[in-house]
Protein backbone atom coordinates (compact mmCIF):
# COMPACT_ATOMS: atom_id res chain seq x y z
CA UNK A 1 0.00 0.00 0.00
CA UNK A 2 1.27 3.23 -0.85
CA UNK A 3 0.55 6.47 1.48
CA UNK A 4 0.54 9.89 -0.24
CA UNK A 5 0.96 12.62 2.53
CA UNK A 6 -1.70 15.21 1.92
CA UNK A 7 -1.15 18.90 0.78
CA UNK A 8 -1.73 22.04 2.79
CA UNK A 9 -3.31 23.50 0.30
CA UNK A 10 -7.04 24.22 2.00
CA UNK A 11 -10.12 24.12 -0.39
CA UNK A 12 -11.04 25.72 -4.01
CA UNK A 13 -13.22 29.02 -2.99
CA UNK A 14 -15.67 30.43 -5.83
CA UNK A 15 -18.45 29.76 -8.30
CA UNK A 16 -18.81 27.01 -9.97
CA UNK A 17 -19.30 28.33 -13.77
CA UNK A 18 -20.94 25.57 -16.21
CA UNK A 19 -18.88 24.28 -19.00
CA UNK A 20 -20.18 21.95 -21.51
CA UNK A 21 -17.47 20.39 -22.93
CA UNK A 22 -16.30 19.10 -19.73
CA UNK A 23 -19.99 18.08 -18.59
CA UNK A 24 -19.90 16.09 -21.48
CA UNK A 25 -16.57 14.57 -20.69
CA UNK A 26 -17.99 13.36 -17.58
CA UNK A 27 -20.88 12.46 -18.75
CA UNK A 28 -20.79 11.34 -22.73
CA UNK A 29 -24.28 10.40 -22.65
CA UNK A 30 -25.64 13.83 -22.93
CA UNK A 31 -23.39 14.92 -25.52
CA UNK A 32 -26.36 14.97 -28.00
CA UNK A 33 -27.90 17.17 -25.40
CA UNK A 34 -28.41 20.94 -26.98
CA UNK A 35 -25.67 22.77 -24.91
CA UNK A 36 -28.10 25.29 -23.97
CA UNK A 37 -30.64 23.44 -23.05
CA UNK A 38 -28.16 21.64 -20.31
CA UNK A 39 -26.59 24.94 -19.32
CA UNK A 40 -30.53 25.64 -18.29
CA UNK A 41 -30.85 22.69 -16.46
CA UNK A 42 -27.49 23.71 -14.46
CA UNK A 43 -28.92 26.91 -13.35
CA UNK A 44 -31.89 25.07 -12.23
CA UNK A 45 -29.42 22.46 -10.18
CA UNK A 46 -27.81 25.84 -8.90
CA UNK A 47 -31.50 26.23 -7.13
CA UNK A 48 -31.08 23.21 -5.57
CA UNK A 49 -27.43 23.30 -4.23
CA UNK A 50 -26.73 27.07 -3.40
CA UNK A 51 -22.97 27.56 -5.77
CA UNK A 52 -22.21 30.71 -3.72
CA UNK A 53 -19.29 30.84 -1.34
CA UNK A 54 -21.48 30.57 1.31
CA UNK A 55 -22.36 26.91 0.07
CA UNK A 56 -23.21 23.91 2.33
CA UNK A 57 -20.07 22.55 -0.11
CA UNK A 58 -17.21 25.12 0.40
CA UNK A 59 -14.83 23.57 -1.78
CA UNK A 60 -15.54 24.57 -5.21
CA UNK A 61 -14.07 21.32 -6.97
CA UNK A 62 -16.60 19.31 -4.70
CA UNK A 63 -19.76 21.62 -5.29
CA UNK A 64 -18.94 21.45 -9.54
CA UNK A 65 -19.40 17.50 -9.57
CA UNK A 66 -22.26 17.48 -7.47
CA UNK A 67 -23.48 19.94 -9.29
CA UNK A 68 -22.37 18.08 -12.65
CA UNK A 69 -24.54 14.98 -11.33
CA UNK A 70 -27.57 17.11 -10.72
CA UNK A 71 -27.21 18.38 -13.80
CA UNK A 72 -27.20 15.12 -15.53
CA UNK A 73 -30.37 14.23 -13.46
CA UNK A 74 -32.74 17.16 -14.77
CA UNK A 75 -31.34 16.11 -18.02
CA UNK A 76 -32.36 12.98 -18.19
CA UNK A 77 -35.57 13.83 -16.39
CA UNK A 78 -36.48 16.86 -18.68
CA UNK A 79 -34.64 17.47 -22.27
CA UNK A 80 -36.22 15.76 -25.06
CA UNK A 81 -32.85 14.30 -26.56
CA UNK A 82 -31.16 14.13 -22.96
CA UNK A 83 -29.85 10.73 -22.74
CA UNK A 84 -28.36 9.38 -25.99
CA UNK A 85 -30.65 10.76 -27.61
CA UNK A 86 -33.62 9.68 -26.54
CA UNK A 87 -36.81 11.63 -24.84
CA UNK A 88 -37.05 10.92 -21.19
CA UNK A 89 -39.10 7.73 -20.03
CA UNK A 90 -42.72 8.48 -18.87
CA UNK A 91 -42.46 6.17 -16.49
CA UNK A 92 -40.88 6.74 -13.15
CA UNK A 93 -39.51 4.86 -10.28
CA UNK A 94 -39.38 1.37 -9.90
CA UNK A 95 -41.02 -1.60 -11.54
CA UNK A 96 -43.23 -2.83 -8.57
CA UNK A 97 -45.36 -4.87 -10.47
CA UNK A 98 -45.91 -6.18 -14.30
CA UNK A 99 -48.31 -8.20 -16.39
CA UNK A 100 -47.49 -9.36 -19.70
CA UNK A 101 -51.08 -9.86 -21.01
CA UNK A 102 -52.06 -6.45 -22.33
CA UNK A 103 -48.99 -5.14 -20.90
CA UNK A 104 -49.18 -3.52 -17.46
CA UNK A 105 -46.94 -1.75 -15.32
CA UNK A 106 -47.10 -0.47 -11.72
CA UNK A 107 -44.35 1.63 -10.44
CA UNK A 108 -43.36 2.38 -7.07
CA UNK A 109 -40.30 4.98 -5.64
CA UNK A 110 -40.13 2.68 -2.72
CA UNK A 111 -39.60 5.38 -0.13
CA UNK A 112 -42.08 7.75 1.81
CA UNK A 113 -39.41 11.12 1.51
CA UNK A 114 -40.98 12.71 -1.42
CA UNK A 115 -37.11 14.36 -1.88
CA UNK A 116 -35.44 11.11 -2.10
CA UNK A 117 -38.12 9.37 -4.28
CA UNK A 118 -37.71 12.30 -6.57
CA UNK A 119 -33.83 12.05 -7.35
CA UNK A 120 -33.76 8.15 -7.02
CA UNK A 121 -35.85 8.37 -10.69
CA UNK A 122 -32.30 8.33 -12.17
CA UNK A 123 -28.62 7.04 -11.31
CA UNK A 124 -27.50 10.47 -11.15
CA UNK A 125 -29.80 11.77 -8.78
CA UNK A 126 -29.39 8.95 -6.56
CA UNK A 127 -25.76 9.81 -6.35
CA UNK A 128 -26.43 12.73 -5.63
CA UNK A 129 -28.92 11.94 -2.95
CA UNK A 130 -26.46 9.86 -1.25
CA UNK A 131 -23.05 11.68 -1.35
CA UNK A 132 -24.61 14.90 0.26
CA UNK A 133 -26.46 12.93 2.68
CA UNK A 134 -23.46 14.84 5.04
CA UNK A 135 -25.19 18.24 4.54
CA UNK A 136 -28.55 16.85 5.28
CA UNK A 137 -27.70 15.45 8.42
CA UNK A 138 -27.34 17.22 11.98
CA UNK A 139 -24.26 16.80 14.27
CA UNK A 140 -24.67 17.03 18.10
CA UNK A 141 -21.23 19.44 18.86
CA UNK A 142 -21.90 18.88 22.63
CA UNK A 143 -20.65 22.17 24.51
CA UNK A 144 -16.90 23.05 25.66
CA UNK A 145 -16.67 23.14 29.85
CA UNK A 146 -13.70 26.02 29.30
CA UNK A 147 -15.10 27.88 33.25
CA UNK A 148 -16.10 25.12 35.21
CA UNK A 149 -19.45 25.56 37.06
CA UNK A 150 -21.32 28.47 36.78
CA UNK A 151 -23.75 27.99 39.79
CA UNK A 152 -25.21 25.73 42.07
CA UNK A 153 -27.45 24.10 39.04
CA UNK A 154 -25.05 24.10 36.21
CA UNK A 155 -23.20 21.07 35.54
CA UNK A 156 -20.99 22.60 33.71
CA UNK A 157 -22.08 21.27 30.55
CA UNK A 158 -23.48 24.59 28.71
CA UNK A 159 -26.49 26.24 29.45
CA UNK A 160 -28.97 25.30 32.35
CA UNK A 161 -31.42 26.18 34.46
CA UNK A 162 -30.48 28.58 37.29
CA UNK A 163 -32.35 30.18 40.14
CA UNK A 164 -35.54 29.34 37.80
CA UNK A 165 -34.06 31.41 34.72
CA UNK A 166 -31.72 30.70 31.79
CA UNK A 167 -28.49 31.85 32.61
Amino acid sequence: MTVVACADSGITVGEVQFNFAEFTAAYPEFATAASGSVAANFALATLRLSNCCGSPIPDANVRQQLLYLLTAHITALFTPSGQNNNVPPGLVGRISSATEGSVSAQADMGTTNPDAAWFQQTKYGAMFWELTSVVRTAHYIPPVDCCGPLGPFDTGYGPGWDNGGWY
